[in-house]
């Protein structure tokens, strides 16, 4: 069986993850020992219809996803091709939020920490392949993904930035028309500059609205599925906007 590892930047991309993999794409749930701060899972591992899908929550955020790569890169064992048991590691993805940047600048910092650290891995781009990153080592290979949140979900008085929250907000917008009104009014009423993170501010507006019992960490299962008003345009939007055709060869 071949092996899919997925690095995010929080508990709250897992479940979203998570939610995509089972709902979207037919995994089923491994059961994981342990969890995170405030009991919230760091890890899970899912079984999907082609590999198995390890999902991974970095330490220390963003910040930590480029060493958590490299470190899963230089501990993956090498194949014994002789060993029916024997599971490779063959995608590697990393799920980030471009946070305003060019989803670019990201990733050349990845490819560059790659090519200058990496102990055993010869790391390069892949022309054919958009967002994609090539890593041999004698006659290993692994495919190194890159998948940004994103939406088209904009209001005049939030900063263009692309996000988990964000596309959350999309979803909810696309379910709730009226509701999206109210809370495009409300966030007006905020003086420009006043909010540190304006978009986790919508998706608590919205939670507010429509799922009063969630929070920012329950909120990817509340919108991507439980919620039966928005679970119908979950499919449609991602899939309009590419981010199920980036997560597909990692999901399943």
């Amino acid at each position: 069986m071949k092996v899919h590892r997925i690095l995010c930047e929080g508990p709250e991309d897992l479940v979203a993850l998570r939610e995509l993999a089972i709902h979207l794409f037919g995994a089923t749930t491994v059961p994981t020992r342990g969890g995170g701060a405030g009991g919230m899972t760091r890890e899970q591992r899912l079984q999907g219809t082609t590999a198995l899908v390890k999902l991974t929550v970095a330490k220390d955020a963003k910040s930590g996803l480029v060493r958590e790569a490299m470190t899963a890169l230089d501990a993956e064992p090498r194949r014994n091709r002789r060993d029916p048991n024997d599971q490779p590691l063959r995608r590697l993805g990393i799920v980030f939020d471009p946070d305003g940047d060019p989803r670019a600048k990201f990733e050349n910092a990845v490819l560059t920490a790659f090519q200058t650290s990496a102990k055993e891995w010869r790391v390069r781009r892949l022309t054919s392949k958009r967002a994609c990153l090539l890593a041999t080592r004698d006659r290993d290979r692994v495919l190194v993904h890159f998948v940004a949140w994103r939406s088209t979900y904009a209001l005049d008085t939030m900063p263009d930035v692309l996000n988990l929250e964000r596309l959350l907000c999309e979803i909810a917008a696309e379910a709730y028309p009226a509701e999206a009104s109210i809370v495009a009014r409300w966030l007006k009423d905020f003086p420009v500059g006043s909010l540190q993170h304006p978009w986790k501010a919508a998706l608590h507006l919205w939670c507010a609205l429509v799922e009063a019992k969630s929070d920012e960490h329950s909120a990817p299962a509340r919108f991507l599925h439980q919620n039966k008003t928005c679970a119908p345009h979950v499919e449609p939007l991602l899939r309009s906007i590419s981010v199920l055709r980036e997560l597909e060869p990692l999901l399943r």
